[in-house]
């Protein structure tokens, strides 16, 4: 993924490639329907606002949008990548990587391990 295009930014900027999305739904998709369950949010919140501060998604009523800016961002990448990636909560939440993109050189995309 290009350095701006974060996979937290990806999951975000997928989902609302179809449309405006509440928080709720953003959360999920940014967490997993696992992850998603538990209370802690503050790190979704850093995230909503540092994409805002950058233009990458604004508030509209009801939760959010992709901006101009972020369409132009998410769509550099390949809609299977941002489909299937994983943040890093996920990972964490996982306990493990599953290594589900592997590039040319069979490293993970996700967190770079040589894949066998």
């Amino acid at each position: 993924m290009m350095g701006e295009l974060t996979p937290e930014r990806a999951k975000i900027l997928g989902a609302l490639k179809s449309g405006p999305k509440t928080w709720t739904q953003l959360r999920i998709v940014y967490f997993g329907e696992a992850r998603a369950k538990s209370k802690a949010s503050t790190s979704f919140n850093n995230q909503l606002d540092r994409m805002q501060d950058r233009g990458l998604i604004q508030t509209v009523m009801g939760g959010y949008e992709i901006t101009d800016k972020g369409m132009a961002l998410i769509k550099m990448e390949s809609p299977i990548e941002v489909a299937t990636i994983k943040t890093r909560a996920q990972l964490r939440f996982e306990g493990h990587c599953s290594h589900m993109l592997v590039d040319a050189y069979n490293k993970c995309t996700q967190c770079g391990a040589e894949v066998k």
